[in-house]
């Protein structure tokens, strides 16, 4: 894993804490710098379709498909240990995820959708056993990097938080269960190889993950949504609706439209389904190029990535403030695609997709070099 010195301290002396927290919002080496002034940005990119994990969802048809879903997911593993010549101390680390494989929610399903049945019967918005996997993984290369430095399960050292949304639920719990193997410390029970981590989570008005249920940016959403630029971008594909209009019943041409209804068919997809017989490769092609557009309208006015970057800043940057007086060694929050890329958005990452895949992942590593020349504190992102 190369490191890339990307960012250094950017000084803001003339503002208040609460306005640097908001600029956090634009540079994160500025948001950083206003809280802890001696910190730095490194940069450490693995990249592997943004998700570090590395693990893309199988999107072959069910003929061709692997017997075990561990091989699907192992084929893909990436190399995460922690070079024992690094030159920096690990002294925490922060871990944002979306939720692994699930099925479309109930929104997404159109009027003709051929797998509804099968949808219904696994319940809508739920975790597949792909998705289990998926995020449990996660869990476990958490573990192949950071073990050394969390060793056993203490109450103290990790705290997990996630939407109020069954599958984030389920997922900070499975990405837990890999992070955490039970010890012979901490085993229970030699029948059952897990053991129980207390999670968190704040219903929808006050969760800081869920910055898009927000009445004011509910209204500028919709502001952008109908602006010119928008429906210039959509213009070009007016035909293409009227085939969706015609082939699933929608009746609305939205970047949130079209996104859900790519929603429905990658899970399908993931659930080893075809296809939709309305659907052919052409066709999702171009459904894979409207949908990146709802991702983009996420972000679009400061004030937006404002709302929807800096309450997820501001909690990164309190944690670490926090560390000085704590022994807290990890934090997991478990999110969704709008939270992936909203950041990603918002700092100007490049060369990743524009659609966070299942299971997408961000570390933030707060460390310090070990020969103490200095005191500075430095950030290394992991994407």
């Amino acid at each position: 894993m190369g490191d890339k010195y990307i960012h250094k301290r950017s000084r803001v002396t003339d503002l208040n804490s609460r306005e640097k927290s908001i600029i956090g919002v634009y540079h994160l080496a500025r948001a950083l710098d206003s809280f802890l002034l001696n910190m730095k940005l490194l940069i450490t990119t693995c990249v592997t379709a943004m998700c570090f994990v590395g693990i893309r969802c199988d999107t072959t048809p069910t003929s061709e498909k692997k017997d075990n879903v561990k091989d699907v997911l192992d084929e893909h593993n990436v190399e995460l240990t922690i070079d024992p010549n690094d030159d920096y101390q690990l002294e925490l680390v922060q871990v944002m995820f979306r939720h692994g494989d699930r099925v479309p929610d109930r929104a997404e399903i159109y009027k003709t959708d051929p797998y509804d049945e099968i949808f219904k019967s696994h319940g809508y918005g739920q975790l597949t056993k792909v998705g289990k996997q998926r995020v449990y993984k996660i869990g476990q290369i958490l573990r192949k990097r950071y073990g050394g430095f969390l060793g056993d399960y203490n109450s103290s050292d990790v705290y997990a938080y996630s939407t109020n949304v069954d599958r984030t639920k389920m997922s900070l719990q499975l990405a837990l269960a890999g992070l955490y193997p039970p010890s012979i410390k901490t085993s229970w029970n030699d029948k059952i190889n897990w053991s129980p981590i207390p999670t968190h989570n704040d219903p929808l008005g006050t969760n800081f993950l869920m910055g898009f249920a927000c009445p004011r940016y509910d209204h500028l959403y919709e502001e952008v949504r109908k602006s010119a630029e928008i429906q210039e971008r959509l213009r070009k594909y007016n035909d293409f609706y009227m085939f969706l209009h015609n082939q699933t019943g929608i009746t609305t041409f939205t970047p949130t439209s079209i996104f859900m209804i790519y929603n429905n068919i990658h899970a399908a997809r993931s659930l080893g389904l075809d296809l939709p017989k309305w659907c052919s490769e052409d066709d999702y092609k171009t459904i894979l190029e409207i949908s990146p557009i709802a991702m983009r309208v996420l972000t679009h006015t400061d004030v937006m990535k404002r709302i929807l970057g800096g309450l997820v800043i501001e909690e990164f940057l309190n944690n670490i403030e926090d560390r000085i007086e704590n022994s807290r060694k990890i934090y997991l929050f478990g999110g969704h695609d709008l939270n992936i890329a909203s950041f990603t958005n918002v700092h100007n990452f490049t060369n990743i997709p524009s659609i966070p895949d299942y299971g997408s992942t961000i570390v933030f590593e707060q460390v310090k070099k070990k020969d103490g020349r200095d005191d500075e504190l430095y950030i290394r992102v992991c994407i």
